[in-house]
């Protein structure tokens, strides 16, 4: 019996973005993510890597992005920020990024 050919998916990284809720966040991706694999967002929020079929999406209310990632991923990349951006805006407690803690 002869066996089929493989057929390779290739997905950029640059391109995967979180959900967490009905918001979509930026992180910084050396390859595709896990399941289970721990997550850092730009804004600092963290989650674990859980996948679902795209249609899925579609059930749910309409996605928005994380202001706070879009900041930073502008700012890497030299982006002009507007003043009024809303991501400029102190994050709350709740979402502020974890402190680093030095060795």
């Amino acid at each position: 019996m002869n066996a089929s050919p493989e057929a390779v998916i290739y997905l950029n990284v640059a391109y995967i973005h979180p959900v967490i809720g009905n918001m979509w966040h930026r992180a910084e991706f050396l390859a595709v993510p896990l399941p289970g694999q721990f997550l850092a967002m730009l804004c600092g929020k963290t989650a674990t890597a859980t996948f679902e079929d795209y249609h899925e999406r579609g059930k749910r209310a309409p996605l928005v992005e994380c202001p706070h990632c879009n900041v930073e991923y502008r700012r890497a990349r030299g982006i002009p920020i507007l003043p009024e951006h809303p991501g400029l805006a102190k994050l709350t407690r709740q979402q502020q990024p974890p402190l680093k803690r030095r060795s």
